[in-house]
């Protein structure tokens, strides 16, 4: 058995788990790191996976109407309704994230709080609190 050190964090380890990244050969541990981190901006895969659902309903438009007297009695927004509660739970899970993070915790917790905004946003929106 032939012990390796980490081209990350230096810890020695059997070379045959060992994994090869941008760094060179790196453990187990510091790999799962590079693999969830994006080259843009130091935010996870997570991080973008939550600002996609908070914004992508804005973009939809699937509504249901229904008026009494020319006024509206009834209004739905789907989109919105199923993605604010998604957005609402990856918020959750990236507030986690931030709080167990040693470097980009401030980046990621300040994502979490805006996801968690754009979830609530689209709740409202979705059962008509804005029209």
């Amino acid at each position: 058995m032939t012990m390796q050190r980490c081209a990350s964090c230096g810890e020695e380890i059997d070379e045959n788990e060992m994994f090869m990244s941008v760094d060179g050969q790196v453990c187990g541990d510091c790999h799962i790191e590079s693999e969830t981190d994006s080259p843009f901006l130091g935010l996870g895969t997570l991080a973008w996976a939550g600002l996609i659902v908070g914004l992508v309903p804005f973009c939809l438009n699937i509504t249901s109407t229904s008026t009494t007297n020319g006024q509206i009695t009834e209004y739905t927004n789907y989109p919105a309704l199923a993605g604010g509660p998604v957005a609402i739970l990856v918020s959750l899970a990236l507030g986690y994230q931030a709080t167990q993070a040693s470097d980009g915790a401030l980046q990621k917790g300040g994502v979490a709080a805006l996801v968690l905004v754009l979830g609530v946003v689209h709740i409202l929106r979705g059962i008509g609190m804005f029209v």
